[in-house]
């Protein structure tokens, strides 16, 4: 009975040593295909990257013409600012200027003529002043160009700088010359761009004790 005893012990502990055995090798195989998987799994998403950086890379050189075109179209964009805003600003002064000399074609009195328009800038404010040279017939046509002067949407202040008769022969003219500021332009002067408040009378009276 002892011997019996002795050999089942012995096949026992083969058998749960058998079954370690076993155990260790489905855990070691299952390890194996799970790294193996990984690895594969790795390997695959890598191959994937590697190809997408090599479409963006093709994209990057098939658009890199473009790229260029745009960077040297914004360096050209950048050259043509200034000259753009030197055309907007020569337009404005256009428009001013037309805008002008049609409400004077329109509203210079029949008795009243223009002998010589002409404008400056002055150089600390610069406004741009333009000077109305002309003849008239009578005071009362100075001071109706000057009401109309006025009424000009162009023009934010208007002067009368002299009235000087002059004699052609066996009739009387009336010389004048009439200063106004050209709306927008520069710093005007505070107290000047209201000027253009008064009735034609006070104008008229004013006209008469200047001359």
């Amino acid at each position: 009975m002892p011997l019996i005893n002795l050999i089942h012990e012995q096949r026992e502990a083969a058998r749960v040593i058998q079954r370690k055995t076993s155990t260790a090798l489905f855990v070691f195989v299952g390890v194996t295909c799970a790294s193996l998987f990984g690895v594969g799994t790795l390997y695959l998403m890598n191959e994937q990257v590697n190809s997408q950086a090599a479409g963006y890379k093709r994209r990057l050189v098939q658009i890199q013409p473009v790229m260029n075109e745009l960077a040297e179209n914004e360096k050209l964009l950048g050259d043509l600012k200034p000259r753009l805003a030197t055309l907007e600003e020569a337009q404005g002064y256009t428009s001013k200027w037309s805008t002008i000399l049609t409400h004077i074609s329109r509203t210079t009195p029949p008795n009243v003529w223009m002998t010589q328009v002409k404008s400056q800038a002055k150089k600390d404010t610069g406004q741009v002043d333009v000077a109305f040279i002309g003849m008239s017939l009578d005071q009362e046509g100075v001071a109706e160009l000057m009401l109309a002067l006025k009424n000009c949407q162009e023009l934010s202040r208007v002067d009368l700088k002299y009235t000087q008769g002059e004699q052609d022969q066996d009739k009387t003219y009336i010389k004048f010359e009439i200063i106004a500021t050209v709306a927008g332009t520069g710093k005007e002067e505070e107290g000047k761009s209201g000027a253009k408040k008064g009735s034609f009378s006070e104008k008229n009276q004013n006209l008469k004790e200047a001359s």
